[in-house]
């Protein structure tokens, strides 16, 4: 949805496109996708808000969605949980916590968190040495803290 919001009207845009699947589809339950895992669809003091570090040139994925909803005051959480909520539907806000979605970790990578630039030591280390892995190891407090702060 938020990939095809456009940067005017992303309110209208959004709620008539939650109509369409509403129609496509019976359901009680509405599960809007909020962070995945470290980026957030919402402004967040944790996490980081998707395209964000990237200035206002970057323009790939959600980002155009949630600088359209962030210029009428709001956010994707606040429009679906409000629209559905008013047809008498439920929302769940889903948070991915173990995905990953990036090849390598740098800075210059879109899907990889700046937590996962900034704490390398977090990286899973597998024992046969290899240096491919991006997943962070959930294993540690701080990082878990962290996720569950998002």
């Amino acid at each position: 949805m938020l990939m095809e919001t456009p940067a005017g009207g992303a309110t209208e845009f959004v709620n008539a496109w939650l109509d369409k699947e509403a129609a496509a589809v019976p359901f009680s339950t509405y599960v809007f996708l909020a962070a995945m895992p470290d980026f957030c669809t919402y402004d967040s003091y944790v996490g980081e808000t998707y395209g964000d570090r990237f200035g206002e040139g970057f323009s790939k994925s959600w980002t155009r969605g949630i600088r359209g909803l962030r210029a009428e005051g709001t956010d994707a959480l606040h429009v679906v949980a409000a629209h559905m909520h008013a047809t008498g539907k439920e929302v769940l806000a889903a948070i991915r916590v173990s995905d990953t979605h990036h090849p390598q970790i740098g800075h210059t990578r879109p899907l990889c968190p700046q937590f996962a630039i900034d704490h390398r030591q977090f990286v899973i280390r597998q024992p046969d040495g290899r240096t491919n892995e991006t997943a962070l190891d959930d294993s540690h407090p701080e990082f878990r803290r962290h996720r569950l702060n998002i």
